[in-house]
């Protein structure tokens, strides 16, 4: 358990440096994203006085935006299960990391968990230095990145919470070596991607 704890803690320091990614139509995911690493085994909880408290389930829902019509219809949204847990405090002092674990689909390798920034009472995802990586059928590939995307939220009522964000979304169907982050191969058989400002991200706790 000392080593999954380590470990999350490398994670969190780490989210501090993440860096936003700026809105166009190429591809900007993270080229080489790391997987984050487990949770500890047995989750902290968060201090009392933290305003935001999201521990617990939700669903969490990625909705890329109304202009990204080369995506596939059934890739635009995608809705995952969202188990979180509390990760820490930032060394700023001023903000804490929880973790997202996320079930519901077929996943790649280990690309099913994120980090969430909350700072007073402010709620972010960041996944411009790591992606959800989702497996819907076999040699089909759908990867969600991005950054931003700040909802002020109101601590007595955290059933939904939902703003957008700079989401970048890349569908591909390839029977080559696939290797999240780095695109689709060349010689793919279908390829999609769309980069917009005006993607959404939507919590509602079930």
């Amino acid at each position: 358990m000392k080593t999954r704890i380590a470990a999350w803690t490398v994670l969190v320091i780490g989210a501090q440096a993440l860096i936003g990614c700026g809105g166009s139509n190429a591809p900007n995911n993270p080229l080489n994203p790391s997987p984050p690493p487990p949770p500890t085994a047995t989750p902290t909880p968060p201090p009392r006085s933290l305003p935001v408290d999201l521990t617990g389930k939700y669903a969490l829902t990625f909705e890329a935006a109304p202009s990204c019509e080369q995506l596939p219809p059934e890739f635009r949204t995608r809705t995952y299960t969202a188990s979180i847990g509390y990760a820490g405090p930032a060394h700023s002092g001023t903000s804490h990391y929880f973790y997202a674990e996320l079930s519901g689909a077929r996943f790649h390798g280990e690309y099913s968990r994120l980090v969430i920034n909350v700072a007073g009472n402010s709620v972010r995802f960041d996944l411009s230095d790591n992606i959800v990586a989702e497996k819907p059928a076999p040699d089909t590939y759908l990867m969600i990145a991005g950054s931003g995307g700040a909802a002020a939220v109101d601590p007595s009522d955290l059933s939904t919470i939902s703003t957008s964000f700079d989401g970048f979304f890349e569908y591909c169907v390839t029977t080559s070596s696939f290797k999240p982050g780095s695109h689709c191969p060349v010689d793919v058989i279908a390829r999609a991607a769309c980069t917009s400002k005006d993607s959404r991200w939507t919590l509602t706790r079930r």
